[in-house]
């Protein structure tokens, strides 16, 4: 898995506030918790997998989809994620519907 990871690309500032809004002054600073959590270690390194797969869409495009499980800001709940990156050095993230959480 970290071979894989270390050929995609860093999330961007656009790619980050397609998701969670520009800066920190969207309603409940969703950028700014989710940055606490990341540093605390408030995700589950075990829950990490990865695989590979293709797009409905377009069946030629190779892509990885990583799942890990995060426990919530505000809640007492854990939440699933999914990053889906395109699959070659220097894959990008794909937005939404790819990655969810």
């Amino acid at each position: 898995f970290l071979d894989q990871a270390r050929k995609l690309q860093p999330i961007t500032e656009v790619e980050a506030s397609q998701f969670m809004g520009r800066g920190t002054d969207n309603s409940n600073n969703v950028r700014s918790r989710a940055l606490d959590l990341l540093k605390g270690g408030f995700y589950d390194v075990e829950s990490m997998s990865f695989c590979k797969c293709a797009s409905v869409v377009n069946s030629s495009q190779n892509l990885l989809l990583v799942r890990c499980e995060c426990l919530a800001s505000q809640k007492d709940q854990h939440y699933t994620v999914y990053l889906c990156f395109e699959d070659k050095d220097g894959g990008h993230l794909m937005p939404s519907p790819y990655s969810s959480c």
